[in-house]
Protein backbone atom coordinates (compact mmCIF):
# COMPACT_ATOMS: atom_id res chain seq x y z
CA UNK A 1 0.00 0.00 0.00
CA UNK A 2 2.97 2.48 1.09
CA UNK A 3 4.17 1.42 -2.42
CA UNK A 4 1.48 3.14 -4.37
CA UNK A 5 1.47 5.88 -1.93
CA UNK A 6 4.89 6.18 -2.42
CA UNK A 7 4.09 6.72 -6.14
CA UNK A 8 1.29 8.82 -6.35
CA UNK A 9 3.06 11.94 -4.28
CA UNK A 10 6.04 10.75 -7.40
CA UNK A 11 4.15 11.09 -9.80
CA UNK A 12 1.37 13.32 -9.15
CA UNK A 13 2.48 16.34 -9.38
CA UNK A 14 4.41 15.57 -12.70
CA UNK A 15 0.77 14.53 -14.04
CA UNK A 16 -1.16 17.79 -12.32
CA UNK A 17 1.35 20.06 -14.02
CA UNK A 18 0.73 18.17 -17.26
CA UNK A 19 -2.71 18.21 -17.08
CA UNK A 20 -2.28 22.39 -16.34
CA UNK A 21 -0.36 22.39 -19.49
CA UNK A 22 -2.44 20.66 -21.72
CA UNK A 23 -5.51 22.92 -20.57
CA UNK A 24 -3.08 26.20 -21.37
CA UNK A 25 -2.30 24.58 -24.41
CA UNK A 26 -5.69 24.23 -25.41
CA UNK A 27 -7.04 27.31 -24.33
CA UNK A 28 -4.47 28.96 -26.34
CA UNK A 29 -5.02 27.50 -29.14
CA UNK A 30 -8.53 27.57 -29.68
CA UNK A 31 -8.58 31.63 -29.26
CA UNK A 32 -5.50 31.96 -31.30
CA UNK A 33 -5.12 29.65 -34.31
CA UNK A 34 -2.63 31.82 -36.19
CA UNK A 35 0.23 31.51 -33.52
CA UNK A 36 0.65 28.04 -34.56
CA UNK A 37 0.62 28.41 -38.52
CA UNK A 38 4.22 27.28 -39.69
CA UNK A 39 5.65 29.00 -42.66
CA UNK A 40 6.71 26.95 -45.86
CA UNK A 41 10.02 27.42 -44.99
CA UNK A 42 9.84 25.46 -41.17
CA UNK A 43 8.14 22.58 -42.65
CA UNK A 44 10.82 22.32 -45.20
CA UNK A 45 13.35 22.33 -43.03
CA UNK A 46 11.44 19.73 -40.58
CA UNK A 47 10.96 17.75 -43.66
CA UNK A 48 14.69 17.36 -44.25
CA UNK A 49 15.36 17.06 -41.07
CA UNK A 50 12.89 14.27 -39.98
CA UNK A 51 13.91 12.65 -43.56
CA UNK A 52 17.93 12.73 -42.16
CA UNK A 53 16.92 10.76 -38.64
CA UNK A 54 15.34 7.91 -40.64
CA UNK A 55 18.17 7.88 -43.49
CA UNK A 56 20.68 8.05 -40.08
CA UNK A 57 19.14 5.11 -38.48
CA UNK A 58 21.12 2.86 -41.34
CA UNK A 59 24.35 3.26 -40.73
CA UNK A 60 23.57 2.92 -36.95
CA UNK A 61 22.10 -0.66 -37.07
CA UNK A 62 25.36 -1.35 -39.75
CA UNK A 63 27.24 0.37 -37.01
CA UNK A 64 26.35 -1.01 -34.15
CA UNK A 65 26.21 -5.02 -35.94
CA UNK A 66 29.80 -3.77 -36.73
CA UNK A 67 30.71 -3.41 -33.16
CA UNK A 68 28.49 -6.45 -31.54
CA UNK A 69 30.48 -8.66 -34.04
CA UNK A 70 33.99 -6.95 -32.63
CA UNK A 71 32.67 -7.05 -28.87
CA UNK A 72 31.66 -10.95 -29.56
CA UNK A 73 34.98 -11.67 -31.08
CA UNK A 74 37.17 -9.93 -27.61
CA UNK A 75 35.13 -12.37 -25.35
CA UNK A 76 33.41 -9.67 -23.92
CA UNK A 77 29.81 -9.37 -22.87
CA UNK A 78 27.31 -7.53 -25.14
CA UNK A 79 25.08 -6.15 -22.59
CA UNK A 80 27.93 -5.14 -20.30
CA UNK A 81 28.91 -3.23 -23.84
CA UNK A 82 25.78 -1.80 -24.95
CA UNK A 83 27.26 2.05 -24.40
CA UNK A 84 30.12 0.79 -26.83
CA UNK A 85 27.93 -0.47 -29.54
CA UNK A 86 25.76 2.57 -29.18
CA UNK A 87 28.12 5.14 -29.51
CA UNK A 88 30.06 2.60 -32.61
CA UNK A 89 26.85 3.38 -33.84
CA UNK A 90 26.36 7.04 -33.51
CA UNK A 91 30.25 7.53 -35.08
CA UNK A 92 28.97 5.35 -38.19
CA UNK A 93 25.73 7.99 -38.48
CA UNK A 94 28.04 10.81 -38.35
CA UNK A 95 30.95 9.19 -40.59
CA UNK A 96 27.72 8.58 -42.52
CA UNK A 97 26.26 11.96 -42.55
CA UNK A 98 29.75 13.58 -43.36
CA UNK A 99 29.60 11.45 -46.72
CA UNK A 100 26.55 12.45 -47.66
CA UNK A 101 27.24 15.92 -46.79
CA UNK A 102 29.99 15.64 -49.22
CA UNK A 103 31.82 17.96 -46.91
CA UNK A 104 34.27 14.61 -46.50
CA UNK A 105 34.85 14.14 -50.63
CA UNK A 106 35.03 17.86 -50.47
CA UNK A 107 37.93 17.89 -48.54
CA UNK A 108 40.09 14.89 -50.04
CA UNK A 109 38.55 16.29 -53.71
CA UNK A 110 42.47 18.42 -54.06
CA UNK A 111 44.42 15.20 -52.75
CA UNK A 112 42.56 13.10 -55.40
CA UNK A 113 41.37 14.79 -58.53
CA UNK A 114 44.16 17.06 -60.46
CA UNK A 115 41.30 19.04 -62.34
CA UNK A 116 37.94 20.42 -61.71
CA UNK A 117 36.16 17.72 -63.66
CA UNK A 118 37.23 15.02 -62.30
CA UNK A 119 36.30 16.81 -58.69
CA UNK A 120 33.04 16.80 -59.94
CA UNK A 121 33.00 13.56 -61.06
CA UNK A 122 34.60 12.24 -57.52
CA UNK A 123 32.34 14.62 -55.60
CA UNK A 124 28.82 13.57 -57.65
CA UNK A 125 30.05 9.86 -57.68
CA UNK A 126 31.34 9.52 -54.14
CA UNK A 127 27.82 9.76 -52.36
CA UNK A 128 26.07 7.56 -54.38
CA UNK A 129 26.50 4.24 -53.94
CA UNK A 130 24.61 2.55 -51.17
CA UNK A 131 26.81 -0.42 -50.53
CA UNK A 132 29.74 1.55 -50.50
CA UNK A 133 28.58 4.12 -47.71
CA UNK A 134 27.40 0.55 -46.40
CA UNK A 135 30.67 -0.17 -46.06
CA UNK A 136 31.89 2.64 -44.77
CA UNK A 137 29.33 2.33 -41.59
CA UNK A 138 30.36 -1.31 -40.60
CA UNK A 139 34.47 -0.09 -40.82
CA UNK A 140 33.63 2.85 -38.79
CA UNK A 141 31.58 0.99 -36.47
CA UNK A 142 34.33 -1.91 -35.69
CA UNK A 143 37.05 0.65 -35.99
CA UNK A 144 35.55 2.46 -33.44
CA UNK A 145 34.76 -0.23 -30.73
CA UNK A 146 38.35 -1.77 -31.67
CA UNK A 147 39.50 1.02 -30.77
CA UNK A 148 37.98 1.01 -27.33
CA UNK A 149 39.01 -2.14 -26.77
CA UNK A 150 42.21 -2.08 -27.26
CA UNK A 151 42.71 1.45 -25.19
CA UNK A 152 40.62 -0.12 -22.27
CA UNK A 153 42.33 -3.79 -22.67
CA UNK A 154 45.85 -1.55 -22.32
CA UNK A 155 44.70 0.55 -19.54
CA UNK A 156 43.70 -2.82 -17.67
CA UNK A 157 47.10 -4.49 -18.08
CA UNK A 158 48.79 -1.41 -16.74
CA UNK A 159 46.49 -0.64 -14.18
CA UNK A 160 47.04 -4.71 -12.83
CA UNK A 161 50.94 -4.50 -13.55
CA UNK A 162 51.33 -1.52 -11.60
CA UNK A 163 48.88 -2.78 -8.76
CA UNK A 164 51.33 -6.19 -8.92
CA UNK A 165 54.18 -4.18 -8.59
CA UNK A 166 53.10 -2.09 -5.67
CA UNK A 167 52.17 -5.15 -3.60
CA UNK A 168 55.67 -6.81 -4.08
CA UNK A 169 57.02 -3.75 -2.88
CA UNK A 170 55.18 -3.02 0.26
CA UNK A 171 56.23 -6.25 1.68
CA UNK A 172 59.83 -4.87 1.81
CA UNK A 173 58.41 -1.64 2.93
CA UNK A 174 56.80 -3.19 6.15
CA UNK A 175 60.09 -5.10 7.09
CA UNK A 176 62.25 -2.26 6.59
CA UNK A 177 59.37 -0.66 9.07
CA UNK A 178 59.78 -3.36 11.75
Amino acid sequence: MSFRINLAKKYGFSLVLIYIVAIVGWFTFSQNREIFELKPEVLTILNEAINALVLLVIPFIFGSIAASARVMISDLKVEENINLIAASGLMSSFSWLGIKSKVFIALLTPYIAKDMNSAEVVVSQGSSEFYSMALVAVLVGAFASNLYIFVAHKVESITNSSGARNKSTQPTAEASAD
